[in-house]
């Protein structure tokens, strides 16, 4: 009886370890991992250097944040960056025009 309870916790603890080292190795999946086309945290970059610096060169960026009613300062407790993470996040079909546009500014 003993033995065997000695064998259950055994398994237990080695089945613990296990998981544990299995889920320390997972990483987060990057964003385009999660079927995004674009990285989130570079628009979020290029439209805080729209915000600190605005020029002739990314008045565009300036054009589509006010046509598509982006966020320019932080909302619900968030900080602007993290609002604009948030507003990505739930308006894609406003990204993917966004992504058309950078491409159109880019030149390709």
């Amino acid at each position: 009886m003993k033995s065997t309870i000695l064998t259950i916790i055994s398994v237990i603890a080695i089945s613990a370890m296990s998981f544990a080292q299995s889920s320390a190795n997972q990483s987060a999946p990057a964003d385009t991992e999660l079927g995004l086309s674009y990285d989130m945290y570079e628009v979020v970059l290029e439209w805080d250097e729209w915000k600190q610096t605005p020029t002739a060169q990314n008045a565009w960026i300036g054009n589509y944040i006010e046509e598509f009613d982006v966020p320019t300062s932080g909302q619900n407790g968030l900080g602007r960056k993290e609002t604009w993470f948030n507003w990505m996040s739930h308006h894609q079909a406003a990204m993917d025009e966004y992504l058309v546009r950078r491409s159109a500014a880019q030149g390709q």
